[in-house]
Formats: structure tokens, sequence, C-alpha cells
């Protein structure tokens, strides 16, 4: 058959029966007609050119009528068809420039309008994900240009979650192809970052505002979602993860939607930027420029700081990944004695800052993103022994949180405010130590039993103070129960006895 291909190209026979198989929609004929386009573009390029340009004319009415009428059912062979006819042009890719000519052009010549332009628009953009995929850094101008036409058209905010998808899976290829060493920026990618992160500034103040627009918008934030994903993936791609920061509020954001699968698809997303390989980023400090990781940090400060209490507890909960898998970036590379480095400086206020948040559930996840801070970085609490200066005065300031004195409750307005804001920052300060003392399962440093014991009295403090207190007792006697023969000679007989009386349940006996 590859023999007789250069007459069968413009022979009437072929001709017929490719259109019978172009017609029809069985996924068997399908098959062999992608099979057919695969194996001719493959022999053309051991040929002349005028047998190229043959197979050109064979081939280019196949893919046109294929991408205006294909089926759902198909776009997977069709996918692998175009896929492997590009990866077997890897020493001649100008030979196809046809084919991803057509398929870049396609989607974007598609009538919006029409009853079936999403179901053309999601499979013309799978096959030339394909394309770019196998292209990679080859297609990199064909990548730009299709940014330049998806930033004009209406697909970044498309109602289909198909199409949407696939855009966000097709900025994510041209990302990884616009990948060069020591390269941490794109000026294609960054207008594109911009324009979005512009148009997504209402979704982030928390306002209802028209449904059609919120909904737009909700589109526009699930399409940079599926654009982040990917990013964390690649080591190409890691690069450029402090280029696609200022679209990080969005997903934070959408944590909180109505949509369930929406808001499962930001929290996976913020999972996998916080263990994201940040150290591919830019880590070196050049001419003052931060690094990756303080861009990062400052961000989240910045979004601590939103009246939304649920993104605040996205942040906490954000830091109780990052942090540990960064830390050492974080610390400096060093164990934390003297100076800590800013970027610990800067996870360590942002924390306790939310430690006194009004909402219980933000303070709760500022609680543990503290104890894994602790857990986790040398020096700052953690198994190096002993306290940094930076953890002595953090451990002063929450010992003199918790002991905030509680109003006594009244009718009048403003003491109950007075009361909720003194119990907030009462509960902030027992949630601040219970994290240093679980920070420390297996051990018992000097520091340890009295920051313990001093928290009995908060036992019988007002919910969720004494709730807090109490599981404290119960948790430390838990983890160190194996080797308690060893750690109660380091309490007093008075201490034991109170550890006794808080760290275990009263039982009652007729």
């Amino acid at each position: 058959l590859f023999h007789t291909f250069p007459s069968l190209f413009g022979g009437s026979e072929m001709e017929k029966s490719v259109n019978d198989l172009g017609a029809s929609d069985e996924k068997e004929k399908q098959c062999l007609l992608a099979e057919i386009v695969t194996a001719s573009m493959e022999y053309s390029l051991t040929g002349t050119l005028k047998l190229n340009n043959q197979m050109q004319t064979f081939v280019q009415p196949i893919i046109k009528n294929m991408l205006a009428n294909g089926n759902l059912d198909t776009v997977a062979m069709w996918r692998d068809s175009l896929a492997c006819s590009i990866h077997s042009t890897s020493r001649s890719p100008k030979r196809l420039s046809f084919l991803v000519k057509v398929l870049a052009e396609s989607p974007f010549s598609v009538d919006k309008k029409t009853t079936n332009g999403s179901s053309e628009s999601y499979r013309q953009l799978r096959l030339l994900r394909a394309v770019l995929d196998e292209c990679c850094w080859r297609a990199e101008d064909v990548g730009h240009w299709v940014l330049n036409k998806l930033k004009d058209s209406s697909m970044l905010s498309h109602p289909y979650k198909q199409v949407r998808m696939e855009v966000g899976n097709i900025l994510a290829a041209v990302t990884r192809a616009s990948y060069r060493p020591m390269q941490t920026t794109d000026k294609h990618l960054n207008t594109l970052v911009q324009s979005i992160a512009e148009q997504l500034t209402p979704l982030l103040q928390a306002k209802a505002g028209d449904e059609a627009t919120d909904k737009r918008l909700m589109s526009l934030a699930n399409v940079a979602i599926q654009w982040m994903i990917p990013s964390t993936y690649f080591t190409e791609t890691a690069t450029f993860q402090n280029l696609l920061l200022p679209l990080f509020p969005a997903v934070l954001h959408l944590q909180q939607s109505a949509d369930t699968e929406a808001a499962d698809r930001a929290k996976f997303c913020a999972t996998t930027w916080a263990w994201g390989s940040w150290g591919f980023a830019s880590t070196a400090t050049v001419n003052n420029c931060p690094t990756a990781v303080e861009e990062m940090l400052k961000l989240i400060r910045k979004m601590s700081k939103s009246p939304n209490w649920h993104i605040r507890k996205a942040v906490a909960s954000y830091l109780k990944i990052f942090v540990p898998r960064h830390a050492f970036l974080i610390s400096g590379g060093s164990i934390v004695k003297d100076e800590a480095h800013p970027a610990l400086k800067t996870v360590k206020s942002t924390l306790v800052n939310l430690l006194s948040d009004p909402q219980v559930e933000v303070r709760e996840a500022a609680g543990i993103g503290l104890q894994t801070m602790l857990s986790s970085i040398p020096g700052s609490g953690g198994p190096a022994g002993g306290l940094s200066k930076m953890t002595t005065k953090m451990q002063k300031k929450l010992y003199k949180m918790s002991k905030t004195a509680i109003p006594a409750f009244s009718k009048d307005q403003k003491l109950m405010q007075m009361r909720s804001l003194a119990i907030n920052k009462r509960h902030g300060g027992v949630l601040g130590l219970r994290a240093m003392i679980l920070s420390r399962p297996y051990d018992v440093p000097e520091w340890l039993p009295h920051t313990l014991i001093g928290l009995a009295e908060h036992t019988r403090d007002p919910i969720p103070i004494g709730t807090s207190a109490k599981k404290v007792f119960q948790e430390f006697m838990r983890t160190h129960q194996d080797e308690w023969h060893i750690f109660e000679d380091k309490f007093t007989e008075d201490q034991l006895d109170t550890l006794r009386d808080c760290g275990s349940s009263l039982t009652y006996f007729a």
C-alpha cells in the first residue's frame, strides 16, 4: 500500500473510499481513516517534495471534514493519530506545518452561536492540544499566536466545562513550550496573566453583582485553575510559578464555591502548589529581587487580611503544607538561632495574627499551621532543641494573649463585643501554646513542663477555650506514654498531680 500511495493520492477510487469513511459515524471506520491519514503523512516524509505536496492535497480535506463533523467518541483516536504523525516529523517538522496551521486556526473559525459550537470547540481544542504537546518548544510561535487568539475570544470564560478544561490545558502546554533555561518570565504569558488577573478582581471583592457577570468570572477562574495545576507537574513549568502568582487569589476564593466540583479542583490546585517545586523557580536573590518563595509568602500574607474568613482559613491550610515542604528555603538553609530568615518571620507573623481571628475555624487552622512550622524548621522549636530568639519572643506574646482577662457577661452591646474580642485573643494564645507543646510529640524540652501546666487553668474557661486546653493534655499523654517513665522525671510532684487531673477523664464507681 505504501508503494502505491503516489498513484492513490490522486485516484478516484481512493477518494471515493475515503469520502465514505469520512461520512460514517462508526468508530471502526473512523479509526481506519485515522490510520490511513497517519500512514500517508509518515510515508510522504521519505519521498520528494512533490510527494509531500500530493499528501497535503489528499490529507487536508479529510482533516477539515473531521474537525467540522467529527464524532466525540473518536476524538481520542484522532488525537493519537495526529500526535504520532507529528512525532514522526521530528527531523523535518516543516513538512507538516500545514497540519499545525489547520489545527491552530480551526477553534477560532467556529461560530460559537451554533447549537453544535461547544462540541466542535472541544474537539478542535483537544486535537490542537495534542499537537502543541507533541511539538513542545518547536511550536512556541504557534503557542503565542494561540494565546493572543484566546485573549481576544470568549473561550476563556466559556460556559461549557469541557471547553474550559481544554483551554486551561492548552495554556499549560504553551507555558511548557515557552520554557528556556535560566528564563523565569515570558512577555506573552505575562500579558495574558495580567489580563485575567484584572478581570478576576471583582470576584475577590466578595460582593454579589450581576448573575451573568458572576458566572462569567467563575468560568474564567476555573480556566485559571486548570492552567495552574499542570505547572507543578513539570520541571520546565515550575520556573513559571512566580509568573502565575497573580492568579492564585482566585484559587483561594473558589474553594468556597457552591459548585462542589469547582471547589474540589480549587483545593486540589492549592495543594499541588503547596507541594510544588518552588526550588526550581527563582531561588537566588539578584539585584535585591525577592525569591519565588518570598513572593508567594508576601501574597499569602496579603490574602490573610481578606474580609472573607473562608479565604483566611484557606491561607492557614495552605501554609500547613507549604511550610514543611519548603522548610529549607524558608529557613534560609540554616538552623534558626539568633536572627531568623525574613521568609520565616513572614510565616510566623501571618500565623500568629490569624490566631486572634474572629472566626474559630480560622484560629484552629492557624494553630495547626503554627505547629507544623515549629516541628519542621530546625531551631524554631523543632528537633534541633531549644528555642530561637524569634520563638522565645513569640512564646512570651502567646503567654500574654492566653492571660487576657474576659469581662463578665453583659447585655450591653459594647461590653458583649469586648467580651467576644477577649475570648478570641485568649483562645488564640491557648492555641499557640498548644502548637508549641504538640510540636514536640516525642520529647520534653526544658520549657515544656511549665508551659503545659500553665494551660491547666484554662480547662475551666468557656467554650471553645476550655475544650482546646483539655485536648492538649489528652494529646500530650497519648504521644508520650511509651517513654513516660523517662519523661516524668522532668516534672515536679505538683506538676504531675496537675497533669494527672487534666490528662485523664473522670471515672465514677457505684
